[in-house]
């Protein structure tokens, strides 16, 4: 699931969570998912999400603080943003 939309918002330079093909749609498989564009580092990534600047619910940050016990994690390339990530989580 991390990897199909990874993949294919770097592809086509999306930010969002809405999968875009259908391929992705099937393998939507998460409870929670925070993605994250322009950082290739992990900390940078988590740091990113932590902060959730600009976020005014804080979602990023209360999903990776919940207490999820699977993840799917998948750092693509990104047209626009050189890089992004997909953290999709599960109970």
């Amino acid at each position: 699931s991390a990897y199909c939309h990874a993949v294919t918002a770097g592809k086509n330079g999306y930010v969002g969570h809405d999968r875009q093909t259908d391929d992705c749609k099937k393998k939507w498989v998460f409870n929670g998912e925070c993605c994250d564009y322009g950082h290739n580092q992990a900390l940078d990534i988590l740091m990113s999400l932590m902060i959730d600047d600009g976020v005014p619910s804080l979602g990023h940050r209360k999903i990776c603080l919940s207490p999820y016990n699977k993840i799917g994690v998948s750092l693509q390339a990104h047209t626009v943003y050189s890089h992004n990530t997909v953290l999709d989580f599960l109970y």
